[in-house]
């Protein structure tokens, strides 16, 4: 029983149905975690908190690596069949509006994990408000790291030119490319043929 009752005594145990070990106190917590979720969190009362949040996050990093692995293979395609149009009206515009959003959004992430503490962790801002803020030009609010302003402020600019840039300049290029007889038709499929940006811009 010496073992198990490192940091409770005895009463404490026969006292308490449930019980939580502070991340705080010395000899509790060492450093992270070598691989997965520590235990400990089973007995947590706010384990349900904790491991929401931990999922919610690993879902967007995981969400966004296998979504810029889909353009950067797409990439691979436009250059196989040799179509400039398409890696400088496509791929690039995709890939410059998700890692300015959503891949900074991760840089968010690892950053907060990294640079808070179990000391510093009811001071941690919200990454939610912050990104919101982000888009409301309010980046006041929520201050994370230095010069933060002035990086989202160039990010949300960066990707709103991308939308203009996706979804006219490759329909333009090609109604140029055909006669004025078919001129309506050709923008007609090329707005079809786009519709995935479209979806991929929402």
């Amino acid at each position: 029983m010496t073992d198990v009752n490192f940091f409770f005594s005895n009463d404490i145990f026969l006292g308490n149905t449930v019980l939580q070990l502070d991340p705080v106190v010395k000899g509790v917590f060492n450093g992270p975690y070598p691989f997965g979720i520590d235990p400990i969190w089973n007995i947590a009362p706010n384990k349900l908190n904790f491991l929401n949040s931990f999922k919610m996050k690993m879902s967007v990093i995981l969400g966004i690596v296998h979504m810029t692995t889909g353009i950067c293979l797409s990439l691979v395609n436009h250059m196989y069949f040799k179509n400039k149009v398409n890696i400088f009206c496509q791929f690039l515009p995709e890939i410059i509006f998700i890692m300015a959003l959503f891949g900074y959004l991760v840089v968010l992430i690892i950053y907060k994990w990294i640079a808070y503490t179990s000391y510093m962790s009811k001071d941690a801002p919200s990454l939610l408000i912050a990104f919101i803020n982000m888009f409301m030009f309010n980046n006041e609010d929520v201050i994370i790291y230095g010069a933060q302003v002035e990086v989202q402020y160039f990010l949300v600019i960066l990707a709103l030119i991308c939308v203009p840039w996706m979804l006219l300049i490759k329909p333009i290029i090609q109604c140029v490319g055909y006669r004025k007889t078919e001129v309506s038709f050709v923008y007609i499929v090329s707005f079809f043929s786009n519709l995935q940006i479209n979806l991929f811009c929402l």
